[in-house]
């Protein structure tokens, strides 16, 4: 018991880091999961966006009289205004799964900026997180870009992955607990058992003393020397009861032991 139990303790110590280990990647990898699902639901709604606001320069570029000019093709503030553009991505993202703020600003060949939102700030277009899409169309020589910055990225993958990383965490917790009990468990239930095994061994010694004393004192009464004389006789009779009276008190710790 004293070399398996090391090892039990080991073992589960083992499994219980392998258990936590691999909950850590789960996560790592469902986070990077949500993260690529996200770029690819915004990648989704700009295709979406960049169809429609080509398919008006389309209508707007044949609605111009000299059809062979392309540079006549408009420009998305001739066919936009703020309030339509901002509610065409508006639907979008959100048909997208994306219900973030954003803000937006679209920007001519020269960079130049020819429409914004409200909140649009020039950083913004320097900002790791704004996605950028050609809305030029295929009838139009002059090129103009959508930049789009949606705002608080991260409550998409906070909302996403909170019940799945708070769940995560419980049942990790969970198996902490039942190893730290196990553990605790197993470490009393082996002082139990050293105690009851020296509480045998002093009880096994203390049995031994009286009844070897009174198997002598029995052996001295069959002498014939012993039973001639009354004083050796009380004096060996007087030894048996006084062992008696001790392996009587002996058993009486045992049944109190017993009640413990």
């Amino acid at each position: 018991m004293k070399k398996l139990f090391p090892l039990i303790i080991t073992l589960t110590a083992i499994s219980l880091l392998g258990i936590i280990v691999v909950q850590v990647q789960w996560i790592t990898s469902a986070i990077q999961l949500k993260q690529d699902q996200y770029k690819s639901n915004v990648e989704v709604a700009l295709t979406h966006i960049k169809d429609s606001i080509v398919k008006q320069k389309v209508i707007g570029t044949r609605e111009i009289e000299d059809q062979s000019n392309f540079d006549n093709s408009p420009p998305v503030s001739k066919i936009y205004k703020p309030e339509e553009l901002n509610h065409l991505l508006l639907v979008q993202l959100n048909e997208a799964g994306i219900n973030q703020s954003f803000e937006y600003c679209v920007t001519n060949s020269a960079a130049a900026i020819t429409t914004t939102s409200a909140g649009f700030r020039t950083e913004f277009l320097n900002d790791p997180a704004i996605f950028n899409v050609d809305i030029s169309g295929r009838t139009s020589a002059k090129s103009e870009t959508l930049h789009i910055y949606i705002l608080q990225p991260e409550d998409y993958f906070k909302n996403k992955l909170l019940f799945m990383v708070l769940g995560a965490l419980l049942f990790t917790c969970i198996i902490i607990a039942a190893f730290v009990l196990t553990i605790r468990t197993m470490l009393s239930q082996r002082k139990l058992s050293e105690i009851k095994s020296d509480f045998i061994n002093n009880m096994t010694h203390e049995f031994k003393t009286p009844i070897a004393t009174i198997q002598l004192a029995s052996d001295a009464l069959n002498n014939e020397k012993v039973l001639s004389d009354r004083k050796n006789i009380l004096y060996y009779r007087n030894i048996i009861k006084e062992e008696n009276r001790r392996m009587h008190k002996q058993v009486e710790r045992i049944l109190n032991a017993a009640k413990l």
